[in-house]
């Protein structure tokens, strides 16, 4: 009872042209920002950190646009249970799709790197887009409230049949070899590995930063192409997207993983507040090697 309501609620608010909800946006960063302060503090030092060239002036200005991006996403996310493939294909411009298309058409598997960048809900729809291959899944992160995580696969379906929870992702990437010569995989894979998982470290926005390997790990054993998804913000409401081929980062136990991570790190620099710095992305510190 508590989805469907939730849900009717939701999907009343995205019946509201963009342009209104935008509106809507725009009145709740401030209250995030100045009234609640929601993650302000942690906001700040991730920034401060990451980006020690800006000025406390500039980094104040970035502080308050990537609260601006942030409550767009909020409602652009809700926008998708209610919005036009029309809509989307006008406000979302794709390129280089023949990338992907073409590993397909030699067998590979595709596996597509994001970040928590631009709009990474709306990155989806580059399924809709790509002729081959056929068969195309997406790994998540359950969410922790379950009526949260229900509306989140809901939305996630409109661009994606197959929805992968990341505890039993290898196990069903696994099975799509034996069933599919190639399929496309989406990652995002700038979130902090758990506590238990700290064993890769590089030096990401100028900190020292623990990395996911699941991908690449994953890549290796069916033979798959790890491909970046670059992304840009033209404007307010208007993505392109840009499938990237990595080149891989010699000497490095996980090349292209720390491909990726370097590839990204030039994206967040260009527009820093693209980027989702409410996170605690340097919880964890390198352990110190004792000698």
């Amino acid at each position: 009872m508590k989805y469907k309501i939730t849900w009717f609620l939701l999907h009343t608010v995205a019946l509201l042209p963009l342009p209104v909800l935008y509106a809507i946006s725009s009145t709740i960063w401030p209250i995030l920002y100045y009234v609640i302060r929601y993650r302000r503090k942690v906001t700040r030092t991730n920034l401060q950190k990451a980006l020690p060239h800006l000025t406390p002036s500039q980094i104040r200005q970035t502080e308050r646009n990537v609260y601006r991006h942030m409550c767009d996403i909020i409602v652009e996310t809700v926008k998708q249970a209610h919005i036009s493939d029309a809509e989307l294909e006008r406000r979302i411009t794709i390129n280089n799709t023949s990338l992907v298309e073409e590993m397909a058409k030699k067998g590979h598997p595709v596996f597509v790197l994001i970040g928590h960048y631009g709009n990474w809900e709306w990155s989806g729809e580059i399924i809709h887009r790509l002729a081959i291959p056929e068969k195309k899944a997406y790994i998540y992160e359950p969410v922790a409230n379950e009526t949260m995580d229900l509306i989140m696969q809901k939305l996630r379906h409109r661009f994606c049949d197959l929805l992968l929870p990341k505890k039993k992702a290898a196990r069903a990437i696994l099975s799509l070899k034996r069933e599919h010569q190639s399929y496309l995989v989406g990652f995002i894979s700038d979130q902090r590995p758990k506590r238990n998982s700290l064993h890769h470290w590089t030096t990401f926005l100028n900190q020292d930063t623990p990395y996911m390997v699941g991908a690449e790990e994953l890549g290796q054993h069916v033979d798959a192409i790890c491909i970046y998804l670059h992304m840009e913000q033209p404007r307010r409401g208007y993505y392109n997207i840009t499938f990237e081929e990595l080149q891989p980062v010699e000497g490095e136990e996980f090349p292209y993983s720390v491909a990726y991570l370097r590839r990204l790190e030039e994206d967040i620099k260009t527009a820093p507040h693209l980027w989702l710095w409410t996170h605690r992305r340097w919880k964890h510190k390198r352990p110190t090697v004792l000698k």
